[in-house]
């Protein structure tokens, strides 16, 4: 119960807002919408905008699993639906190693939750959440089917779907399951004594089932060239952020971290007190430790800007995990495991109800209001976001316009980089190019003579600016069709369409 309660609060939590906002979450979903339309309606007015990518690029497991929603359920469904699997299935997944490997030890089932909760879920990177499900659903069948002792067929084409799955959501846990599987063939070589020449055949066995993503590796890396504006993170401020958690960190650090720096330490204490007992001798698991060990050092030696970015807090996020794996694997003592789990429990709920959940209340009705005005326009229309917010989090929240009746909004940052499914087409990406000018610098005679049809504003309810007035102010080239009850976003349509 002290595991099952929090869950199901926490669905209850998600599935109670009309749209559960944040960052890219809205992005992932109208392009999702996008994908759908292009793949099974032929007269979409998509078609004239977008394209998939030619490259084969990782980013695909979430959109693929929300059109298959979208087939089914309403988009704004789908997406509740696609978050309560995203939680729950990662939850039990934990759950169910702990009861592989220490039944004893399943009260700390409620260790995963904070860690669930965290900016990769708040922050919209679903494919790399995903990909931490794909991890634990890995290392459960890696110990249900006890893999490190034998190789047969069936265990090297469970390899090659995990493979798939990886690649497909997150080449960073993909490198991963690479790791531990090449550990786990050596830890085997190692203690069943097997020679050299079996070992090599075992290797190239390995290596035949990983190479279809081996060459979508190549291909990936050859064609896409991965810049992103991430600033770097020096050694020092690496640790802070390690032993502080912050990759848990949601929205604010200061606050947050009064209840992640004590999370940290219950961690450390249990992790202490398991180190005088014994523990589970599971191959898995020192293949866990020996993968965390090359995590710490990816951690600190590559530079957090690299790749698609925030890079080092990705590594931190699997070392957590993997740590976790280690610790239930341990024998503890069972006050120590009480105490351990109650406060594990408070903590999340502080974070949830203290910290988390005021603000997913406040975003969801702006989130909301964007769904209502995008009813308010024709199908196929082009639409121009323009926002007076300061509000990082719902930068892309504008894309939830663009579900209701297919209307292409043209800022769609999933086409700015080379590493998602869509693009715009050849003769549209000037939009692309354009939004982005205009996004950095603002000036009102050039949004008069950009090429779509509506324009929302948003942000109009917050501390006013020069910039508020001047715009509204002057907005006598346009009509207003629309504004929401609270006056905070407009729609205006442009005369001289």
């Amino acid at each position: 119960m002290l595991f099952y309660i929090p869950l199901l609060v926490s669905v209850i939590l998600i599935l109670s807002v009309p749209v559960y906002p944040f960052v890219d979450g809205a992005a992932h979903l109208y392009n999702s919408k996008i994908i759908k339309e292009l793949l099974f309606n032929s007269t979409t007015p998509f078609a004239d905008f977008y394209e998939f990518n030619k490259v084969i690029v990782p980013n695909w497991l979430d959109h693929i699993l929300l059109v298959f929603l979208m087939l089914i359920f309403t988009p704004l469904w789908s997406y509740k639906i696609f978050l309560v699997i995203l939680v729950v299935s990662q939850a039990l997944l934990f759950h169910k190693i702990i009861l592989k490997l220490k039944p004893e030890n399943q009260l700390l089932s409620c260790l995963v939750l904070p860690f669930i909760f965290g900016s990769f879920f708040h922050g919209g990177l679903y494919n790399q959440q995903l990909s931490l499900v794909i991890l634990y659903a890995f290392i459960y069948w890696l110990i249900l089917s006890d893999i490190s002792l034998k190789q047969g067929l069936p265990d090297y084409f469970g390899l090659l779907i995990f493979s798939l799955f990886f690649w497909f959501s997150s080449i960073i846990t993909y490198a991963v399951f690479i790791i531990l599987s090449g550990l786990l063939l050596l830890i085997k070589s190692y203690f069943d004594k097997i020679n050299l020449i079996n070992f090599l055949k075992k290797l190239g066995s390995l290596v035949l089932v990983f190479l279809p993503t081996i060459f979508l590796s190549l291909s990936f890396i050859s064609k896409v060239h991965m810049v992103t504006n991430e600033k770097p993170i020096e050694l020092l401020d690496k640790l802070i952020l390690f032993l502080r958690i912050e990759p848990l960190v949601v929205f604010d650090t200061p606050g947050e971290s009064r209840f992640l720096i004590p999370l940290g330490i219950i961690l450390l204490l249990i992790g202490l007190s398991g180190l005088k007992t014994k523990s589970v001798n599971h191959r898995v698991i020192l293949a866990a430790k020996l993968c965390t060990l090359i995590l710490v050092v990816a951690f600190f030696i590559i530079p957090n800007e690299a790749g698609a970015g925030l890079l080092s807090f990705r590594f931190a996020m699997l070392i957590y995990l993997l740590i976790l794996i280690v610790i239930v694997s341990m024998s503890l003592n069972r006050i120590y495991v009480w105490i351990s789990a109650i406060l594990v429990v408070c903590i999340h709920f502080g974070l949830t109800f203290k910290k988390h959940n005021g603000r997913v209340k406040s975003y969801a009705v702006i989130s909301n209001n964007f769904m209502n005005v995008g009813k308010q326009i024709p199908k196929g229309s082009t639409v121009w976001p323009v926002s007076f917010s300061d509000n990082w989090f719902l930068g892309h929240s504008n894309n939830l316009a663009g579900i209701p009746n297919s209307t292409i909004v043209i800022e769609n940052y999933e086409t700015f980089y080379p590493w998602f499914p869509l693009r715009f087409k050849s003769d549209k990406q000037k939009l692309n190019d354009l939004y982005n000018q205009l996004r950095l610098n603002k000036t009102l005679n050039q949004y008069f003579e950009i090429p779509a049809e509506y324009i929302i504003v948003s942000g109009l309810n917050e501390s006013d600016t020069t910039g508020h007035h001047f715009f509204i102010n002057n907005l006598n080239l346009t009509e207003m069709v629309y504004q929401t009850p609270d006056s905070s976003m407009k729609l205006y349509k442009l005369r001289n369409n």
